[in-house]
């Protein structure tokens, strides 16, 4: 897979919207907005599980720069 990440749907819906994003170093970025849902606020600062290829760390730039 070289598009894109495979993401549970409500998170992938906060992705979409700029509430969640990564870093260059695969750190999840989680907006302050979501703190009090403490679920979603838990992700903040853990890294992916996942290793990026150099297509997906381009497009996750992308993505942080567009949002952050």
């Amino acid at each position: 897979m070289d598009g894109g990440l495979l993401l549970r749907r409500d998170l992938h819906r906060l992705f979409d919207q700029g509430l969640i994003a990564v870093t260059q170093g695969g750190t999840i970025d989680v907006a302050d907005s979501l703190q009090p849902q403490g679920l979603y606020f838990t992700l903040h600062g853990q890294q992916l599980q996942v290793t990026a290829s150099p297509r997906q760390r381009e497009w996750l730039a992308l993505h942080w720069n567009d949002w952050r």
